[in-house]
């Protein structure tokens, strides 16, 4: 197969599951590897931002129509929550808004086993809020939100929720970003586990011919990626792609 032969969509059939023909990907300029990185971090990193745009819409909703409920009135005065009615829940499919003021976020763990299945929950306690967003964790103390001002209740809360398109956009772009840094950065690790077990498998290997198939082979986590958060399985997934590539070559002899 000649170099120019191989375009995006081929890249991706052999990175997928065509690990024997990885041989016609490391003869390819390590510039075709990174244009490869960046369109299937464009493309993964999009979906990946379209879903988080959606459930975040999706949660703007809930947030709306739980704060336009009476029984969910409240007032936040000097960095402490008053809510006559807590603690209560309400959930829509996979979101869910808690809100317990006989707590503050030193006791969160008290309640995680009750939104840890959860695509997106939001857990309001007397000093703070704690958020778990696909994963991803946080807590904030309304002492230390600067944007606050002294009173805050249900109407006001409501009319912030306006500005929120913001702050989908920025998790949009910021869906791309991560991918792409996720990848590289993944690539960069597994270059390093890649060029150890070429020697050990004494197999002549140039740094950057490593590089190039760690990008390639990163392919499935990144796919993964988009509905489920791998972490360091990233690593491990593409690193099985890379082995198996290496056995196959140390028993043929021939790169």
């Amino acid at each position: 197969m000649k170099e120019n032969n191989i375009n995006f969509i081929n890249k991706f059939k052999i990175s997928l599951y065509n690990i024997k023909k990885y041989n016609d990907l490391i003869i390819l300029r390590f510039s075709h590897a990174i244009i490869y990185s960046i369109i299937l971090s464009l493309i993964a990193g999009s979906i990946l931002g379209c879903i988080n745009f959606s459930n975040i819409s999706k949660f703007q909703k809930l947030v709306k129509t739980t704060m336009e409920n009476e029984k969910y009135e409240f007032e936040l005065h000097d960095g402490i929550l008053d809510f006559e009615n807590s603690p209560i829940k309400s959930e829509s499919g996979k979101f869910m808004i808690l809100v317990d003021t006989n707590i503050g976020l030193e006791d969160v763990d008290t309640i995680r086993n009750i939104i840890v299945h959860k695509d997106m929950a939001m857990v309001i306690l007397k000093d703070g809020i704690y958020t778990n967003t696909g994963g991803q964790k946080a807590e904030y103390k309304y002492s230390d939100m600067s944007l606050l001002v002294d009173n805050i209740n249900n109407e006001s809360l409501i009319k912030s929720l306006d500005y929120m398109w913001i702050f989908k956009y920025i998790i949009f772009i910021a869906s791309i970003i991560g991918t792409y840094v996720s990848y590289i950065f993944n690539s960069l690790i597994l270059s390093l586990v890649g060029l150890l077990l070429s020697k050990i498998n004494n197999i002549n290997l140039k740094y950057i011919d490593v590089l190039k198939l760690c990008i390639y082979s990163m392919t499935l986590p990144i796919i993964i990626r988009i509905f489920y958060p791998l972490g360091s399985l990233s690593i491990l997934i593409a690193g099985v792609y890379l082995i198996l590539w290496m056995n196959r070559i140390r028993r043929e002899g021939t790169i």
